[in-house]
């Protein structure tokens, strides 16, 4: 099963109810490098334009 989402859609929604915390990301059936597939989702997730505020540190 495939699913399809709107993700600017969810990022608008993420963002206008001010929500601070972390998002995950998940690949279900991939074949590939991990690493690749959580820079890839990351990087999209940059491009949507979401800003982790900043009383929110890295995880290790």
């Amino acid at each position: 099963m495939t699913a399809i989402f709107d993700f600017p859609a969810i990022m608008t929604a993420i963002t206008e109810a001010a929500y601070d915390g972390w998002l995950m990301v998940e690949l279900d059936d991939y074949d590939g490098d991990p690493r690749i597939a959580a820079e890839f989702s990351k990087t999209y997730l940059d491009e949507l334009s979401y800003v982790r505020p900043p009383n929110q540190g890295e995880r290790p």
